[in-house]
């Protein structure tokens, strides 16, 4: 902790008077490294947007970017291939000189011109091993006997160091009042845990103070992943492995509601954090929770369109309910062929809508595929319906893999005519019909879909 920022005296005294001529950034790479090209991206949330991009100077091995117009202050993202190094730009630093490894960026940063950098990577690499540390001792702390004499060495150490990483993240925010560096270390403050209490009161107390002294509610911030960061890290206090999915579901709408609460303050920072989550939800195909994001969470008179828009999906989804019609279509097939729902000679049809490069919809395929050629012949018809935008990309995925059913194409994607009868707001999505082609089901996976056309055993008499 002395020599946290002993190093930033004399980075002060190398910063050169600001330039009327915008911002400059001057890359070295340390490794040895043949990219011929470094780009920058401009972050908002886990977006990330291409800003500018420097082929390394043949002559002096750097790569500079010249902005005439000062970029917006944030967290920015440069990149090499899969490779990256996160870096702030401000509005007062019209000249940052820094060099590093991708390989390892954090451990390896040299700042020669930016205070806000120095800081930055500073802050991280002290974090990263006071964190690391304080993990281990917790987990000593939690299997060791507390009536041991060695316990209370843990304890202290234990102690001692969540107190220093506190202290450091303090110690940005003095010293650094109002910039982003100090913006983005308080969102790192954590609840201090005493080594004597059990895995009950410690979980109690995380869920409780997570967001304890920290502002929520600072527009600057959506532009890097700081909030994205401190969500996911409150959501996996709620995950258990052994959860069911009901349960899982529960517990995550609850620590939904919460980093809601916590971010009610600014609508602007509330919307972004709606956004992202009601994307996680729809990813994972947690119904449930978008439900309740559509009831609880969203307004009907919400300035945000696209707000509006995902909320009149989300309720006209809940009322095609089990037992209701389904809304009736007629489909042109990839051959050309016009199909409709009503002529399809199957006991059971199983309608998917699906996007080809959804990670969850390329897990599910395969299964559907498996399975229902296992099936007696007219058992079930598959009716797979895409929503991607991009025809030669749904063509290819198609034509790659043994779809043996009828495979058609939102030409409008999620405005299609289907889609939107359907109410779809995320994928994959499954409604099973019977032989009237009314929803039995809404399956979220094969397992469901199996238990939902299985034979049902007859009633006992009484």
């Amino acid at each position: 902790m002395k020599t946290l920022f002993a190093n930033i005296t004399v980075i002060l005294a190398l910063i050169l008077p600001f330039s009327a001529f915008g911002q400059r950034l001057t890359v070295s790479l340390l490794c040895p490294d043949t990219a011929r090209c470094v780009y920058l991206y401009q972050m908002w949330g886990e977006s990330q947007t291409l800003t500018d991009s420097a082929q390394q100077n043949t002559t002096t091995g750097k790569y500079e970017f010249h902005h005439a117009d000062n970029l917006p202050t944030g967290l920015y993202n440069l990149r090499s291939g899969k490779r990256n190094a996160f870096i702030i730009l401000n509005d007062a630093e019209k000249k940052i000189e820094l060099s590093f490894c991708f390989n390892n960026p954090v451990q390896t940063m040299k700042v020669t011109r930016s205070t806000e950098n120095a800081v930055y990577y500073d802050f991280m690499r002290v974090n990263e091993g006071l964190w690391k540390a304080i993990g281990a001792l917790e987990a000593a702390v939690v299997r060791y006997p507390p009536n041991e004499a060695f316990f209370d060495t843990l304890a202290q150490k234990y102690h001692r160091l969540q107190n220093e990483r506190l202290q450091m993240i303090e110690d940005v925010q003095r010293l650094y009042p109002g910039s982003y560096v100090a913006k983005i270390a308080s969102t790192y403050r954590t609840p201090f845990l005493n080594a004597h209490w059990n895995r009950t009161t410690r979980n109690k107390v995380m869920r409780e103070d997570f967001f304890y002294d920290i502002d929520m509610g600072d527009t600057m911030l959506l532009r890097s992943d700081a909030y994205i960061e401190k969500a996911v890290r409150y959501m996996e206090l709620y995950m258990d492995p052994d959860d069911s999915y009901a349960v899982l579901q529960q517990e995550l709408t609850s620590a939904i509601d919460k980093i809601l609460a916590a971010t009610s303050a600014n609508r602007q920072v509330f919307a972004f954090m709606l956004e992202y989550l009601t994307s996680v939800a729809a990813e994972y195909h947690f119904n449930g929770i978008l439900e309740h994001l559509s009831e609880n969470w969203m307004t009907a008179d919400c300035n945000d369109p696209s707000e509006s828009r995902l909320q009149t999906r989300i309720q006209g989804y809940q009322q095609l309910s089990i037992g209701t019609q389904a809304p009736s279509f007629a489909v042109r097939d990839r051959d050309g062929n016009v199909m409709t729902l009503e002529k399809i000679p199957a006991e059971y049809v199983l309608i998917i809508f699906y996007v080809s490069t959804c990670s969850h919809c390329r897990q599910l395929m395969p299964n559907l595929v498996e399975k229902r050629r296992k099936m007696p012949e007219n058992k079930l018809e598959i009716i797979a319906v895409s929503i991607d935008e991009d025809l030669e990309e749904w063509e290819h995925y198609i034509s790659t893999n043994d779809f043996e059913w009828i495979n058609v194409r939102e030409t409008k994607g999620w405005d299609g005519a289907v889609a939107s009868s359907y109410s779809i707001f995320s994928t994959p999505t499954m409604f099973l019909l019977d032989k009237n082609r009314k929803i039995i089901a809404k399956p979220n996976d094969w397992r469901e879909l199996e238990e939902a056309i299985a034979p049902k055993p007859p009633e006992r008499g009484m």
